[in-house]
């Protein structure tokens, strides 16, 4: 059977709400085709239908080697981190999926990214609490190193002297 049949009957399983059905077409389609990028996020979302939380993010992270910013992916990656009970690896999967966002989104998807938005802010705060009791066990907070905090954090941009020379895709800024 050839992949585009592979698909159309695992989207006919799934539809009919027989998840280990699709599961079953999906694997053979990777088997056959593993740079197919959709049948990757399928597959997740069917393994995340049959409440396989592990099972989903291996797979989503196979997606993820195929397209390392697609913003979707990105999304359900931190979605099932956080069901998984990953609170912090989450929290940083939501902010790396919402630096992807893109221009224009489906109005569908509006809920997503404004979830997406308040669990990124909750573990924004969560991290600059415990970074200020860090800090302050050892050293009393300054002005700079709140700065610091934040920048890193990104919840306030922190002050440039001038242009950045340099970008490394993946790494945050931080002022010093």
């Amino acid at each position: 059977m050839d992949t585009d049949e592979l698909e159309k009957r695992a989207d006919e399983h799934a539809a009919r709400r027989d998840f280990a059905g699709a599961i079953a077409l999906l694997k053979q389609l990777v088997s056959q085709q593993p740079d197919h990028f959709g049948a990757w996020i399928k597959l997740s979302a069917m393994r995340n239908a049959v409440n396989d939380g592990a099972g989903s993010l291996r797979v989503i992270e196979n997606a993820l080697n195929l397209r390392p910013f697609d913003f979707s992916a990105l999304l359900m990656r931190a979605n099932q981190l956080g069901r998984l009970g990953r609170h912090h690896e989450a929290g940083l999967g939501f902010g790396h999926a919402l630096a992807q966002l893109p221009n224009a989104i489906p109005a569908k998807m509006q809920p997503m990214v404004e979830a997406a938005r308040r669990h990124y802010a909750a573990w924004q705060s969560d991290e600059q609490a415990r970074l200020h009791d860090a800090v302050i066990a050892v050293t009393p907070m300054t002005a700079k190193l709140d700065q610091f905090i934040s920048s890193l954090l990104r919840i306030t941009p922190f002050e440039r002297a001038g242009p950045t020379d340099y970008c490394y895709p993946g790494l945050g800024e931080a002022g010093f």
